[in-house]
């Protein structure tokens, strides 16, 4: 019986071994003596539980699919034309319809991401490194040295445009 147990369950431990299972719930009979014994009893009936259902799934879909080529087969020529307007034409005519907007949207974005990048001008830059350079010409107003260093300071604020 532990045997067949061991068997029924796969050797990582983690799920069962159909036909082994099978054949431990029916060695084990319909009074299981301990929990390991109606685990097993469980898992078969949930085993045969699913297999039903999937059996159902698959008549189901079949007759679904059945049905459905009926009714396809059934459609008058008016009705097989709302039929391919509605699944086909009428969301090729809403995307279509957007395509314009959609291509303003994208320039717009651009544009915008252009001013964004441009958003400094010329002229700002030009002003700030006029302020720039009257900061450093009279920082170097107030450095003090000997003769050459001074000499050096004074060309230094001539290039700069200073005095």
């Amino acid at each position: 019986d532990d045997k067949n147990s061991t068997d029924a369950v796969s050797e990582d431990g983690d799920s069962f071994v159909a036909t082994e299972l099978k054949k431990a719930v029916k060695s084990i009979g319909r009074d299981p003596e301990t929990d390991f014994d109606r685990a097993l009893v469980n898992a078969q009936r949930l085993f045969d539980e699913e297999r039903e259902v999937k059996k159902n799934v698959k008549n189901l879909r079949s007759a679904l699919d059945e049905k459905t080529r009926a009714v396809i087969e059934g459609l008058s020529d008016e009705q097989a034309d709302d039929l391919l307007a509605a699944k086909w034409v009428e969301p090729l005519q809403h995307k279509l319809e957007e395509l314009p907007q959609t291509a303003v949207d994208e320039l717009i974005a651009s544009v915008n991401a252009l001013n964004d990048k441009y958003s400094t001008t010329y002229s700002d830059v030009c002003e700030q490194i006029e302020q720039a350079e009257a900061e450093l010409g009279n920082m170097l107003g107030q450095l003090t040295g000997n003769e050459f260093d001074m000499a050096g300071i004074a060309e230094l604020k001539t290039l700069l445009g200073g005095e």
